[in-house]
């Protein structure tokens, strides 16, 4: 699988990841879904959301 993620893209990823998961832990929101996406794409460096918008993040 080709990567399309850079490593500054990862990084806000897996610290934005973070934050929602413990945020929707705390409120008990369904943005555990949302924090999940983000650490998993970031940690596969992949995002299907790129492909429709040709997105490619060195």
């Amino acid at each position: 699988m080709i990567s399309n993620i850079g490593p500054k893209d990862r990084a806000v990823r897996f610290m934005l990841g973070v934050i929602i998961v413990i945020l929707g832990l705390v409120v008990e929101t369904n943005l555990l879904i949302a924090g999940t996406y983000l650490l998993v794409t970031g940690f596969l460096r992949w995002c299907p959301l790129y492909l429709p918008f040709k997105l490619m993040s060195y």
